[in-house]
């Protein structure tokens, strides 16, 4: 999601290979925002999922 008028935008500095690897993960037309909240939200995806697979694990040692 690309900043609206009511979100301020911001500078990151990052290498330039940071910036490189970016660019190849980034889709099409996909913002440095859209892209750096996209990658933030498959990572808590996936942590949930693992604390799920912990959870369910425990769950089934401790019955």
């Amino acid at each position: 999601m690309a900043p609206t008028g009511l979100e301020e935008a911001v500078t990151i500095k990052v290498t330039k290979r940071t910036r490189e690897r970016l660019e190849r993960i980034a889709r099409r037309n996909e913002t440095a925002d859209e892209l750096m909240n996209r990658l933030i939200d498959e990572h808590e995806k996936r942590k949930e999922e693992e604390l799920e697979c912990v959870r369910e694990t425990w769950e089934d040692i401790h019955e």
